[in-house]
């Protein structure tokens, strides 16, 4: 699916560790194949780790010109990046799984939020992590949370430049994976639900939108 929010749930699935390290070695592959290629092409290079959200967004100005056709050029880009992960990932592990891409409504609004907060010194990388994100759930979590962060820190021992976070936010419960690859490469993120937590997780996004929609109120009064 395109578009914003990941609202849709998908299919419960009872997966393997062996399932995960496929998939998180497509994701880090194609992310990483597809943002060298981009950079090449693209007229404009930002180091987005040393690039703050206030050095690129101003709730009163907007985006520095140079940025906002940057990013634009990637947004039109992971078209195809989504839908080749898609189609790998169903293809090799035969898991089927969502993806969506951020809107700029909702982009903009997470840049003008954590731009209320310290002046905005907050890292872009850290910021629009999630241009690209997908989503699993699975009937195996539990069983599978510790090997997948055993995993995860084996890769990153391997130089992989991945983030990953445990984010449990009020009713919201996930395992969140950041493929970063290299700090000039705007970050896909993968979601891990564990399915117990499928419905409250899906009402927490709701609540999440209903912010979402105030604040894009209250930024178009500005």
């Amino acid at each position: 699916m395109g578009g914003d929010g990941l609202e849709a749930l998908s299919i419960g699935h009872k997966l393997s560790i062996d399932d995960y390290k496929t998939i998180i070695d497509i994701l880090y592959q194609e992310h990483e194949n597809h943002c060298k290629s981009w950079i090449v092409r693209s007229e404009y290079d930002f180091n987005f780790k040393n690039t703050n959200v206030c050095d690129i967004y101003s709730s009163h100005n907007g985006f520095n010109e140079d940025f906002y056709m940057h990013m634009c050029g990637y947004l039109k880009s992971i078209h195809s990046l989504h839908s080749k992960i898609l189609y790998r990932i169903n293809e090799e592990c035969n898991i089927f799984i969502i993806g969506r891409w951020k809107s700029p409504d909702s982009i903009i609004q997470k840049l003008y939020y954590k731009n209320k907060y310290d002046f905005g010194k907050f890292p872009v990388i850290k910021c629009l992590n999630d241009l690209l994100g997908f989503r699993i759930i699975d009937d195996n979590y539990c069983e599978n949370k510790h090997l997948i962060i055993r995993h995860l820190e084996q890769l990153k021992e391997n130089k992989f430049k991945i983030r990953h976070v445990d984010r449990n936010l009020d009713e919201y419960k996930a395992y969140h994976v950041y493929l970063i690859g290299d700090n000039r490469y705007f970050p896909t993120e993968l979601q891990i639900w564990d399915s117990s937590d499928a419905q409250s997780n899906m009402e927490s996004h709701i609540l999440h939108k209903q912010m979402y929609i105030s604040w894009i109120e209250e930024y178009n009064n500005i």
